[in-house]
Formats: structure tokens, sequence, C-alpha cells
């Protein structure tokens, strides 16, 4: 599956509320849905620029899913997304 945050730039600046840099609820959907679809399988991870940051920050949130996944590649990660 493929969560892509790109799209949404041109409407971030109308409200906040459409990208949140620190949430990781829709992509906690998202691992859900993939996990019911698909028990027997484990996954890997891979985010880039922001959605490193969320992928990395989700299981870190999430100890009960870090099993499912045999591992997570977080490519150019932000250090700090207000400066």
């Amino acid at each position: 599956m493929l969560s892509h945050y790109l799209f949404l730039g041109a409407m971030y600046k109308l409200s906040y509320l459409l990208i949140y840099l620190g949430g990781t609820d829709e992509y906690g959907l998202m691992v859900e849905e993939m996990m019911s679809e698909y028990p027997d399988n484990k996954f890997i991870a891979v985010g880039f620029s922001m959605g490193a940051n969320i992928v990395v920050k989700y299981l870190g949130e999430h100890e009960q899913v870090q099993s499912q996944f045999l591992g997570a590649i977080s490519c150019c990660q932000g250090y700090d997304v207000v400066e």
C-alpha cells in the first residue's frame, strides 16, 4: 500500500487539519487494514521525508504491531519540521 502526502502540498496552506505532520492515525488505519487483509504476512515499511517521520513514530508508539514488521527503512527523515 502507498500513503502519499505530496499531492496535499497546495492544500496545506488552507488548513492545518489537512496534514498534521506528527499524526500517525491515517498510517495506523492503513497498517491495520494490511494486517487484517494479510494476517500471516510480515511487512517492511519504507518512508521518505515526512513519511519517514510517520513510519518511525508509528512503530515507536505501537509496540504491539512491531512483531508484524521485518523492518523499517527511514530515508531522508527530517529533524525539525518547524525550522
